[in-house]
Protein backbone atom coordinates (compact mmCIF):
# COMPACT_ATOMS: atom_id res chain seq x y z
CA UNK A 1 0.00 0.00 0.00
CA UNK A 2 3.32 2.18 0.59
CA UNK A 3 4.32 1.78 -2.51
CA UNK A 4 1.01 2.74 -4.40
CA UNK A 5 0.38 5.83 -2.16
CA UNK A 6 4.10 7.12 -3.53
CA UNK A 7 3.31 6.41 -7.07
CA UNK A 8 -0.21 8.07 -6.95
CA UNK A 9 1.18 11.13 -5.08
CA UNK A 10 4.31 11.65 -7.25
CA UNK A 11 7.27 10.14 -5.47
CA UNK A 12 9.82 7.40 -6.45
CA UNK A 13 8.03 4.48 -5.29
CA UNK A 14 11.25 2.61 -3.69
CA UNK A 15 12.28 5.15 -1.71
CA UNK A 16 9.60 7.93 -1.50
CA UNK A 17 11.83 10.52 -2.45
CA UNK A 18 9.83 13.23 -4.76
CA UNK A 19 9.99 12.85 -8.45
CA UNK A 20 11.43 15.75 -10.68
CA UNK A 21 8.48 14.98 -13.07
CA UNK A 22 5.29 14.45 -11.14
CA UNK A 23 2.86 11.85 -13.31
CA UNK A 24 0.05 13.95 -15.17
CA UNK A 25 -2.91 11.89 -14.59
CA UNK A 26 -4.07 8.93 -12.70
CA UNK A 27 -3.32 6.67 -15.48
CA UNK A 28 0.27 7.67 -15.70
CA UNK A 29 0.78 6.92 -11.84
CA UNK A 30 -0.81 3.80 -12.38
CA UNK A 31 0.89 2.70 -15.63
CA UNK A 32 4.29 3.71 -13.61
CA UNK A 33 2.97 1.58 -10.15
CA UNK A 34 2.51 -1.41 -12.61
CA UNK A 35 5.23 -1.18 -14.06
CA UNK A 36 7.51 -1.41 -10.81
CA UNK A 37 5.20 -3.49 -8.84
CA UNK A 38 3.96 -5.62 -11.61
CA UNK A 39 6.76 -8.20 -11.46
CA UNK A 40 6.85 -8.73 -7.48
CA UNK A 41 2.89 -9.42 -7.56
CA UNK A 42 3.37 -12.12 -10.47
CA UNK A 43 5.76 -13.74 -8.29
CA UNK A 44 3.70 -13.91 -5.59
CA UNK A 45 0.75 -15.59 -7.40
CA UNK A 46 3.36 -17.85 -8.79
CA UNK A 47 4.63 -18.48 -5.33
CA UNK A 48 1.35 -19.13 -3.94
CA UNK A 49 0.44 -21.53 -6.98
CA UNK A 50 3.43 -23.66 -6.59
CA UNK A 51 5.53 -23.19 -3.27
CA UNK A 52 1.90 -23.82 -1.00
CA UNK A 53 -0.26 -25.77 -3.30
CA UNK A 54 -1.57 -28.17 -0.48
CA UNK A 55 -1.84 -26.32 2.46
CA UNK A 56 -5.55 -26.56 3.21
CA UNK A 57 -6.37 -30.70 2.78
CA UNK A 58 -8.77 -31.92 0.18
CA UNK A 59 -10.81 -35.17 0.36
CA UNK A 60 -10.20 -36.09 -3.07
CA UNK A 61 -7.66 -38.83 -3.98
CA UNK A 62 -5.91 -36.78 -6.51
CA UNK A 63 -4.73 -33.65 -4.21
CA UNK A 64 -3.69 -36.74 -1.53
CA UNK A 65 -1.42 -38.22 -4.10
CA UNK A 66 0.04 -34.29 -5.41
CA UNK A 67 0.03 -33.22 -1.90
CA UNK A 68 2.40 -36.48 -0.81
CA UNK A 69 4.31 -35.76 -4.08
CA UNK A 70 4.65 -32.45 -3.17
CA UNK A 71 6.15 -32.98 0.22
CA UNK A 72 8.36 -35.33 -1.50
CA UNK A 73 9.51 -32.68 -2.95
CA UNK A 74 10.22 -30.22 -0.42
CA UNK A 75 12.18 -33.03 1.41
CA UNK A 76 14.03 -34.21 -1.55
CA UNK A 77 15.54 -30.72 -2.07
CA UNK A 78 15.85 -29.84 1.48
CA UNK A 79 18.39 -33.12 1.59
CA UNK A 80 20.19 -32.00 -2.06
CA UNK A 81 20.65 -28.78 -0.38
CA UNK A 82 22.13 -29.96 2.85
CA UNK A 83 24.24 -32.62 0.83
CA UNK A 84 25.33 -29.59 -1.36
CA UNK A 85 26.25 -27.31 1.45
CA UNK A 86 23.93 -24.94 0.31
CA UNK A 87 24.51 -25.08 -3.29
CA UNK A 88 21.33 -26.16 -4.42
CA UNK A 89 18.53 -23.93 -3.82
CA UNK A 90 15.77 -25.70 -1.22
CA UNK A 91 12.31 -25.02 -2.45
CA UNK A 92 10.59 -21.99 -2.46
CA UNK A 93 8.69 -21.99 0.69
CA UNK A 94 11.75 -23.02 2.67
CA UNK A 95 13.43 -20.10 1.36
CA UNK A 96 10.29 -17.85 1.93
CA UNK A 97 10.40 -18.70 5.70
CA UNK A 98 14.32 -18.42 6.03
CA UNK A 99 15.26 -15.50 4.59
CA UNK A 100 12.76 -12.20 5.15
CA UNK A 101 15.09 -10.39 3.22
CA UNK A 102 14.51 -11.75 0.06
CA UNK A 103 11.69 -10.65 -2.49
CA UNK A 104 8.81 -12.83 -4.10
CA UNK A 105 11.45 -12.73 -7.00
CA UNK A 106 14.68 -13.69 -5.93
CA UNK A 107 12.86 -16.63 -4.59
CA UNK A 108 11.18 -17.42 -7.43
CA UNK A 109 14.25 -17.01 -9.85
CA UNK A 110 16.32 -19.38 -7.14
CA UNK A 111 13.73 -21.76 -6.92
CA UNK A 112 13.24 -22.13 -10.71
CA UNK A 113 17.26 -22.23 -11.07
CA UNK A 114 17.08 -25.27 -8.83
CA UNK A 115 14.43 -26.97 -11.17
CA UNK A 116 16.35 -26.66 -13.86
CA UNK A 117 19.58 -27.85 -12.30
CA UNK A 118 17.54 -30.55 -11.57
CA UNK A 119 15.79 -30.99 -14.76
CA UNK A 120 19.37 -30.94 -16.77
CA UNK A 121 20.64 -33.57 -14.38
CA UNK A 122 18.33 -35.77 -15.11
CA UNK A 123 18.42 -35.52 -18.50
CA UNK A 124 22.07 -35.98 -18.24
CA UNK A 125 21.54 -39.43 -16.54
CA UNK A 126 18.86 -40.31 -18.90
CA UNK A 127 20.76 -39.88 -21.78
CA UNK A 128 23.90 -41.27 -20.17
CA UNK A 129 21.91 -44.19 -19.37
CA UNK A 130 20.65 -44.70 -23.07
CA UNK A 131 23.86 -43.85 -24.37
CA UNK A 132 25.28 -46.91 -22.44
CA UNK A 133 22.06 -49.13 -22.94
CA UNK A 134 22.71 -48.82 -27.07
CA UNK A 135 26.31 -48.61 -27.23
CA UNK A 136 26.29 -52.35 -26.11
CA UNK A 137 24.02 -53.22 -28.80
Amino acid sequence: MVALDHALSGQEIETGQDLETKPTNLGVALENYQRNRGPEHRALIRLARFGVPYQYSQPWKRHRIGKFLWTANVAFRLLLNKISFGLIQPTCIILMTQNHELSFRQIMRRADTTALILKLLGLAIFVRFFALKFAAL
